[in-house]
């Protein structure tokens, strides 16, 4: 996630995402030492670093912070049909889908709609059709991802094809 700076007034603090591109451009990244990546044990921690990198050039992000409030606001902006592995945040997170969907299990959480998953909780979505940006509301900047799917072969050959779709749309 990139981390974007807050302005500040009395009492009031202003953030902007209106262009992600941009705030992706100027802002300073939220590098990988300050997410601890854990694994549950029979994971293929390999397979799921190099799937991340490919997950990770299929989205848009910026974070904002706000540590005198403890609170912290991340939005993203996901290509269509992209699976996430079964995972867990070492902190409470409400999610808001606010434009396309995502799909958790048979249900589609389409925009204007939400989930909150608890800390250690773990879970997994597909990126609904046409894409989605969600905003991730948490109490501090994400310290801990542990990735739960000890069939990460499988969703890294899901998000694969996925990807094969988004590069080459016509010969998928």
């Amino acid at each position: 996630m990139v981390s974007e700076t807050v302005s500040k007034g009395k009492g009031v603090e202003f953030f902007s995402a209106k262009n992600l591109d941009a705030a992706s451009q100027t802002a300073t990244s939220l590098k990988t030492e300050r997410l601890e990546i854990g694994f549950k044990e029979g994971v293929d921690e390999q397979l799921f670093m190099e799937g991340s990198v490919s997950f990770a050039k299929h989205i848009k992000n910026v974070a904002f912070s706000f540590p005198d409030s403890g609170l912290h606001i991340g939005i993203l902006e996901l290509e269509p049909n992209l699976p996430s592995p079964l995972h867990s945040h070492s902190d409470d997170c409400a999610y808001y889908v606010e434009k396309g969907s995502l799909i958790m299990g048979n249900r589609e959480i389409g925009a204007g709609e939400g989930f909150l998953t608890r800390k250690d909780q773990p879970y997994g979505f597909v990126v609904g059709p046409n894409g989605a940006r969600i905003i991730e509301f948490t109490t501090h900047p994400r310290a801990t991802l542990m990735v739960h799917d000890r069939r990460i072969a499988a969703w890294r050959e899901r998000l694969d094809r996925a990807v094969e779709r988004l590069d080459h749309p016509l010969s998928a």
